[in-house]
């Protein structure tokens, strides 16, 4: 479950495969937020690319509510490895040296300068975002903020969408989205491969943004 949506597991009886469905969630059934899960869905189609995770379908349910399925990546997201590395397990230590981290880093580099190249920036840059595959897929998903720089932007007041530690000062200010949001976020997420733990990540929120503006 996240911020808007649901995704689980189904059964593609016709191609006799595992896929991955997402839905929007219960709570989130207003006519906005089935445009903007649209969007995201539409976008997210858009950009294909080997460290994407494809969209194999929109469409609508039996009882009129929007979904899209994509490729199901069995593995961990890299928020998890890290997560496994910064406890010194001895098992993720040995399978995720630097090097298998900068490896995993240069594909996503490479993912987000693609999408910039369609004039779409992520805006949500994470390693959370990030699946890691056991044999060493690696693909970015959850296109749920994402913007194309040649449409309209509407900041909503009040109301940073991101995750602090990883979101551009430009975000917190409500600017205008640009390719250097993502490329702050890729810094963060740099930092976060060295260190095992995310950019200021011991301070309260109201602080870490007070931070990343300065």
């Amino acid at each position: 479950s996240g911020g808007m949506k649901d995704v689980s597991t189904l059964d593609d009886l016709i191609a006799d495969r595992t896929i991955a469905l997402a839905e929007l969630r219960s709570d989130r059934q207003d006519t906005e937020s089935k445009l903007a899960f649209l969007k995201e869905a539409r976008l997210t189609a858009l950009i294909e690319h080997p460290n994407i995770v494809p969209v194999h379908d929109i469409g609508v349910n039996e009882e009129q509510q929007p979904f899209y399925t994509m490729k199901y990546i069995s593995g961990s997201d890299l928020g998890l490895i890290l997560s496994a590395l910064s406890k010194g397990e001895d098992g993720a230590r040995k399978k995720y040296p630097l090097s298998a981290l900068l490896g995993i880093f240069e594909k996503i580099c490479h993912a987000v300068a693609f999408s910039h190249s369609k004039n779409i920036v992520h805006l949500d840059l994470k390693p959370e975002n990030i699946l890691v595959s056991e044999y060493g897929q690696v693909q970015l998903c959850d296109w749920g903020l994402a913007h194309k720089m040649d449409e309209e932007f509407a900041p909503v007041n009040g109301q940073i969408s991101g995750t602090p530690g990883f979101i551009s000062p430009e975000q917190i200010e409500q600017l205008e989205p640009r390719i250097y949001c993502d490329i702050y976020a890729l810094g963060a997420i740099l930092y976060s491969l060295l260190s095992y733990q995310a950019p200021l990540a011991s301070l309260a929120v109201e602080e870490v943004l007070k931070r990343t503006l300065s």
